[in-house]
């Protein structure tokens, strides 16, 4: 007998893209953990199975498509300010082999998103030192990061504004530098973007 209905990889592919839909109308109002907003949406549509749940990548997609629909020119415009002031931040910082992580460098930031940097250094005090020396008013706080192996640990960062955008350098060994750090799914790496990278994503940009 023919069977009613889409076949279950059809079923499974719909029940991720409306858990995916649903947790980037989450993040565009402001959730910035991707894991809870994936947990979240599935619990609001009543989905229980883990294998239901979107990979971030999707879910990130979602999430550019919904800024791009709602905030159109504003939010280019935005992203790409930020951009700009991730490529002065990371010249600035050279030294520290600079890269961009998070929304500016994923295309979901938006006006009033942090400027995210991994700095890399061989002594613990560099960083800071760098910061005095320069009179960079930045509060010391603490980030937690997931580290190969998956064990989480904290790590020093610190925070300040630079022409009105706010910045955020996360302090790490120099030997993370070419070490992959776990990404939001399994397998999957954190992206992360040297000067060079984030200056061609701006020759690229259409705004």
């Amino acid at each position: 007998m023919p069977r009613n209905g889409p076949p279950e990889a059809s079923r499974m592919r719909e029940r991720r893209q409306r858990i995916a839909c649903e947790a980037a109308r989450l993040m565009a109002l402001g959730e910035p953990d991707l894991e809870l907003a994936r947990r979240r949406a599935a619990h609001q549509l009543g989905e229980q199975a883990r294998d239901a749940l979107p990979d971030a990548a999707q879910v990130m997609e979602e999430l550019r498509l919904r800024l791009r629909l709602f905030r159109g020119p504003a939010q280019a415009a935005a992203l790409r300010r930020l951009r700009d002031s991730a490529v002065e931040a990371m010249q600035f910082l050279q030294a520290f082999e600079p890269r961009l992580v998070g929304s500016v460098l994923e295309g979901t930031a938006d006006e009033g998103s942090a400027v995210c940097l991994h700095l890399f250094a061989e002594e613990p005090e560099a960083l800071p030192r760098f910061l005095a020396d320069k009179a960079i008013p930045a509060h010391a706080i603490e980030r937690r990061l997931r580290m190969p192996g998956g064990v989480s640990v904290r790590v020093p960062a610190w925070t300040f504004k630079a022409g009105g955008v706010d910045v955020e350098l996360v302090s790490l060994p120099m030997a993370l530098l070419r070490t992959k750090l776990p990404g939001h799914d399994p397998g999957v790496a954190m992206e992360r973007a040297g000067l060079q990278a984030v200056r061609d994503l701006l020759g690229g940009d259409a705004s």
